[in-house]
């Protein structure tokens, strides 16, 4: 992952976790696309920036507290990247405490984010974009 590249999703989650969604949303494409882990098995994909920020608001209904933390890159090129995150929270209904690992697919066009991919596993993550560790 570029220098570049790694700057805009260090930023976009620094964002995210101090609850500034406009500026965490800013680092998308307008037209971009968001499949988190869990939905991608329902198919369900998130386009634009509205949609992205409208998704997270919900988590944050749930999971007033939720961060999303930058683990490592896994492997990358110029235009893709796959990294591990790790989600933290506890639910606010629930009181259960969230905590996993999940890594993304991060696509970037012009130092803009234009697709996220959630998976379970690294081997899932570099089939979907043809990279290899």
């Amino acid at each position: 992952m570029s220098q570049e590249n790694v700057g805009i999703v260090r930023g976009a989650f620094d964002a995210f976790n101090r609850r500034d969604l406009a500026s965490a949303a800013a680092v998308f494409e307008p037209d971009a696309e968001w499949v988190p882990y869990l939905a991608a098995l329902e198919e369900e994909i998130y386009r634009g920036r509205d949609a992205i920020e409208g998704m997270w608001r919900e988590v944050l209904k749930d999971v007033p507290d939720f961060r999303i933390d930058f683990v490592r890159v896994v492997a990358d090129s110029p235009d893709v990247a796959v990294i591990e995150v790790e989600f933290r929270g506890m639910g606010k209904a629930s009181g259960a405490d969230i905590r996993t690992s999940v890594f993304q697919a991060a696509s970037f066009r012009d130092g803009k984010v234009t697709r996220v991919q959630g998976f379970r596993s690294a081997d899932d993550a570099l089939e979907a974009v043809g990279l290899r560790e």
